[in-house]
């Protein structure tokens, strides 16, 4: 057995991984907040095989049996994201892309198919750091925030186009039900995980043209309430917050267009957009 420790934040979990499947596991989990460890500390969670099933336990309770080792990633992710929530009540994380510039934090945040992973890998390809394409936690006194980089999941709707375009390996592709999951590197530079200040906030959605507008009060903490993730009395502690949230950042509503099928004009209007 190999032992992974995955840290986000100050969520911390050590997951006991037969030695077959281990580098699978590690490469698809949280790659860029996971170790191998050599600590004895008993595992919160171990994956092993038994007969033709893959196995999770949770505190020696068998909490998953699949045949499927995608399946198991993918449960082992999102019982993973359980813990991170569990342990940063006291943060507020969001739906939203995260691009690093100049050493600060550029937010899109959004709901499901509002274009995060589309756009976060636009960026990526050009000159900002990847720092997640789906969640991101904020510091609201400190106004700064902690990326939580996992692996880009591709839905059916796009896949094809981006593996054609970035010319993927597809030996190298974990599907999912159709869903592809991918190491971000393929398309740019991974940001150090570590905090960093706040510059802008784009709340986005996919249009027929790129523009954008300064939001009021109102849109923002409305937009904030769209977009948050952890349910714990979030909003009450939205409107304790309120100046807090309001001076956190540089904020912006943007619709645009998907950006990998633009011409010159409109890539650039995008940028400028983005300015």
């Amino acid at each position: 057995m190999k032992t992974i420790n995955i840290k986000i934040a100050n969520a911390n979990i050590t997951i006991a991984i037969e030695d077959e499947i281990a580098p699978l596991i590690r490469e698809y989990v949280f790659k860029y907040h996971s170790r191998y460890t050599n600590k004895k500390d008993e595992p919160k969670y171990i994956i092993q095989k038994e007969c033709d099933k893959y196995v999770i336990t949770k505190n020696n309770r068998v909490v998953n049996r699949n045949r499927k080792i995608s399946n198991i990633v993918y449960d082992i992710e999102t019982k993973i994201i359980n813990e991170f929530l569990t342990k940063n009540k006291d943060k507020l994380i969001i739906h939203s892309a995260c691009l690093i510039k100049d050493g600060k934090a550029h937010l899109f945040a959004g709901p499901a198919k509002s274009g995060k992973t589309t756009l976060s890998i636009f960026l990526a390809n050009h000159d900002y750091l990847f720092a997640g394409d789906e969640f991101v936690m904020i510091d609201l006194k400190k106004k700064r925030i902690y990326p939580v980089v996992r692996n880009i999941i591709l839905k059916p709707r796009i896949n094809n186009d981006i593996i054609e375009m970035f010319n993927l390996p597809d030996d190298k592709l974990l599907k999912v039900s159709g869903y592809i999951y991918l190491d971000p590197s393929y398309f740019g530079k991974i940001a150090k995980i570590k905090f960093y200040p706040i510059e802008k906030i784009f709340f986005i959605d996919t249009f027929y043209e790129t523009r954008t507008k300064k939001p009021g009060a109102v849109d923002i903490f409305n937009n904030f309430i769209e977009v948050v993730y952890n349910p714990y009395n979030i909003r009450r502690r939205l409107l304790e917050s309120i100046n807090d949230l309001l001076t956190l950042a540089e904020y912006r509503l943007m619709k645009f267009k998907h950006p990998f099928f633009l011409n010159d004009e409109e890539e650039a209007t995008l940028f400028k957009n983005l300015e």
